[in-house]
């Protein structure tokens, strides 16, 4: 059985805020560096992992941008040490294991319904920022095969500097996936998903660069 998500909308608000105080005193600044223009329908968010922090910076986009109910898919194994976390929208893959593919089927449901937003880490674990290409584990990519909807699928890279500060800056990069043409149902194919990412992966870290 997968632990599923048992959203907590007092509990959300709390993790929100104390995602709002703690990043004051962590960071110098999070910017979103890009806005974008959504259509209706629900988002599936594909973004690096670098730290424990990259939920707090997804939340933060789904608020000012997304405005959908979050979801995160998490490894079991962390989940099981952070249980509190499925209050806010997390449920549990473990990897390897013939309960994944539950995992899958329960993530393509949560695309079947047009308020919903579902954040993946198809890394699969931590890496470093500097890591580049990246390399996504294999079967995320049923989740879009099995769902009955047509996600919008964006990007996110998160990256950060300190500079001549004290305090690292984040810049949290944004950009639409692909675009579907007319209204029939299009399934992407994910390996060509890892790759348009890479691509934007390496336009934001040039941006970064400039910045």
């Amino acid at each position: 059985m997968i632990i599923k998500d048992r959203h907590n909308r007092l509990f959300l608000f709390f993790f929100q805020s104390l995602f709002w105080v703690l990043s004051r005193f962590h960071f110098r600044k999070v910017n979103i560096v890009n806005e974008l223009n959504l259509g209706k329908g629900p988002v599936l968010l594909i973004a690096n992992h670098f730290s424990w922090w990259d939920g707090f910076f997804a939340q933060k986009v789904n608020r000012k941008i997304l405005k959908r109910r979050f979801h995160v898919m998490m490894l079991e194994e962390e989940l099981k040490k952070r249980r509190f976390l499925s209050k806010t929208g997390a449920f549990s893959i473990r990897k390897g294991h013939r309960n994944a593919l539950e995992s899958i089927e329960y993530a393509a449901g949560i695309m079947n319904r047009d308020e919903n937003m579902l954040l993946l880490f198809p890394q699969g674990r931590f890496q470093s920022t500097h890591r580049y290409p990246l390399r996504f584990y294999n079967g995320w990519g049923r989740i879009l095969e099995q769902t009955n909807n047509t996600p919008q699928v964006i990007f996110m890279a998160c990256l950060s500097d300190y500079f001549e500060n004290r305090k690292p800056t984040v810049n949290i990069y944004l950009e639409k996936a692909f675009k579907l043409n007319g209204e029939s149902k299009k399934t992407p194919d994910a390996a060509k998903i890892e790759d348009e990412y890479n691509e934007f992966l390496k336009r934001a870290i040039d941006l970064q660069d400039k910045r």
